[in-house]
């Protein structure tokens, strides 16, 4: 059967294009031997013995390497009285054989199956580090094979019992090293961490095309910058409302993104992005959702990486004790770190953060978060850069204002223009007069100007004017009325609640108390199920008698019974989403929000 006693003996290697998804390595035991330990004498006397793991196994799984370790295993060798230590240097030959064998980037991230036998069972646990002769695999199986201790390591056929059963099994695990690849993704795959991005509105047609103009901004010479000594991080700073998102959208999306960033050379890029989002779920404002949404976009467009966050998660699976754990914030972090800390794959990664001043927590820890992985990056391994969107807060201020960047709100008038054109239709009406088309112009120059660069007082501002227009009012009364139009947003929120028409006072006032007191955020038709709460609706029958079609008077107590039975009916509609609380802890948690919300919140609801 060879010469060759000791050491780490190749069996069976796959044709060199074929995908190897483990390698197998036999351990012999007492007395044993690296090839005899593992081969039966044929039926036939004039053919060779049989070495099942390198005649029989390959055809079960071929996509595997088959390995066989020899070492010392005499009584001799054992007994003497240093016998544990040889166990331990035996354990200490093979790993260093191992790290031999796989030294190669691909290799490492083989998984490893051991096939152990007697004494090999304790050299194996020595390697694995294990408490005890089991793994700790949860899907660990015990079975028995019906031959003597001797005889239950050597397979004379296909058909024998006892390597149907071996066999089996390592199939099964072999195939088990692609499930816990796919498991790892699936763990990280979130819908409502990457549902952000989605919701955001799409840049309006010709807007934002500046950003990839460097005569504009530094964002694509700083894409395309390979110099040491340009940051790896870019600071797009903007007032509330100004359009941040929209342009990190923009941006994210444009294929000029890549373009910039892979230059005229054929470097791949990893491009992940995570949007916090403050009125939204909890996950979509944490550093666990921004974790699990930024790693889960890394190893799907580079699996090559997944061995570097596999191990965290398997330790997830032993401490959890199931085949779904729940990453926490700690595992997630140590992942990340993973995978800019290694220099054995070459990876180029870009991140896109936007909405910094919406996470949920101290943003100097945050800060110091992205600073850590950006220290931990090598540029000729692993190159590491990060686009960040926030308002410009303090915090923000002290940590990127040695970054390049630019704010926002200094670049997007003629974009605002541009949108307010739309809205009024100025290209499009060809058949109007010269005045009518003067008074266009003046209108959109004179609300491009106030919004000073903040979009969304641009969108407010033009849904009023644009219902005035449709309605038939006249051009100069509708300039007259964006001129006094309150500047700054919260004058102007507080100017559209003294338009609503007194009929429909109450009807406000509800659905902006549920919005403030809801659990999560509410769709439309969420609104429209909660408003019929007082209506005999033949979709809310809550089985009480008809409800009362009065009004419902704003006063302290009233408020809480019509807050209470708020929560009764959003519970029922929306149990998918708050299905962990009892019905009862619904209304409370409601309760307690409503209360946890200073009065003075209210002033200009109630004066309705």
């Amino acid at each position: 059967m060879g010469d060759q006693k000791y050491g780490l003996i190749e069996l069976y290697a796959p044709p060199e294009r074929q995908k190897i998804k483990a390698h197998i390595v036999f351990v012999h035991g007492l007395f044993g031997h690296a090839l005899n330990t593992w081969t039966a004498k044929a039926s036939d006397p004039l053919k060779e013995p049989i070495c099942w793991p390198r005649t029989l196994l390959p055809p079960v799984i071929p996509n595997t390497k088959i390995f066989s370790y020899g070492y010392d295993a005499d009584v001799d060798g054992v007994l003497l009285s240093a016998g544990q230590n040889t166990i331990h240097q035996n354990a200490q030959n093979l790993l260093s054989d191992l790290a031999d064998l796989r030294n190669s980037p691909s290799e490492q991230e083989t998984p490893l199956i051991f096939v152990a036998h007697s004494l090999g069972g304790i050299v194996v646990k020595d390697v694995v580090e294990a408490d005890s002769a089991k793994v700790g695999n949860e899907k660990e199986e015990v079975g028995s094979i019906p031959a003597d201790h001797s005889n239950m390591t050597k397979f004379g056929s296909n058909n024998d019992i006892g390597f149907k059963r071996v066999s089996s099994q390592l199939q099964r695990w072999v195939e088990g090293v692609r499930q816990h690849d796919e498991n790892l993704l699936d763990s990280l795959d979130d819908t409502a961490a990457r549902a952000r991005i989605s919701q955001v509105q799409h840049a309006h047609q010709q807007t934002f095309q500046w950003v990839f103009d460097p005569a504009v901004v530094s964002f694509k010479y700083w894409l395309r910058s390979t110099e040491p000594d340009v940051s790896p991080m870019y600071w797009i700073q903007g007032k509330p409302g100004s359009g941040k998102s929209t342009l990190m959208k923009f941006a994210l999306r444009n294929e000029r993104l890549l373009q910039s960033l892979s230059g005229n050379n054929d470097i791949k890029w990893v491009i992940a992005a995570f949007f916090f989002h403050d009125r939204g779920s909890e996950i979509q404002k944490s550093l666990v959702g921004m974790f699990k949404q930024l790693l889960g976009s890394i190893l799907q467009q580079a699996p090559e990486l997944n061995r570097f966050a596999l191990g965290h998660y398997r330790d997830l699976m032993k401490a959890q004790r199931t085949e779904r754990p729940t990453w926490d914030l700690e595992s997630l972090e140590a992942a990340m770190l993973a995978i800019v800390r290694q220099r054995d794959v070459p990876v180029r990664i870009f991140l896109m953060l936007d909405a910094l001043d919406e996470y949920h927590g101290d943003n100097d820890v945050l800060v110091t978060l992205l600073k850590t992985m950006v220290d931990n990056a090598a540029d000729r391994s692993v190159g590491l850069k990060l686009c960040l969107a926030s308002r410009s807060w303090t915090v923000f201020q002290h940590h990127f204002r040695k970054c390049p960047g630019f704010a926002i709100h200094d670049h997007t008038q003629r974009d605002n223009r541009t949108y307010v054109e739309a809205r009024l239709d100025i290209d499009e009406d060809a058949s109007e007069g010269k005045e009518s088309r003067m008074h266009k112009l003046r209108l959109v120059n004179h609300v491009a100007d106030k919004a000073f660069g903040v979009f969304i007082w641009v969108r407010l501002v033009m849904d009023l004017i644009s219902k005035g227009a449709r309605d038939g009012t006249p051009y100069p009364v509708l300039e007259e009325m964006a001129s006094q139009m309150p500047q700054e947003l919260e004058e102007l929120y507080a100017d559209t609640l003294r338009r609503v028409e007194p009929d429909y006072s109450v009807e406000a006032y509800r659905m902006l108390q549920i919005t403030l007191c809801s659990l999560v955020p509410l769709s439309v038709e969420d609104f429209v199920h909660i408003n019929f709460l007082n209506a005999d609706h033949p979709n809310h029958r809550t089985g009480q008698s008809k409800a009362s079609q009065d009004a419902i008077l704003v006063s302290s107590s009233n408020l809480e019974n019509w807050i209470a039975r708020v929560a009764v009916v959003y519970w029922r509609f929306r149990a998918d989403q708050v299905k962990s609380m009892t019905c009862t802890q619904a209304i409370w948690k409601v309760i307690q929000l409503f209360y946890a919300i200073p009065i003075s919140r209210y002033n200009s609801f109630i004066r309705l």
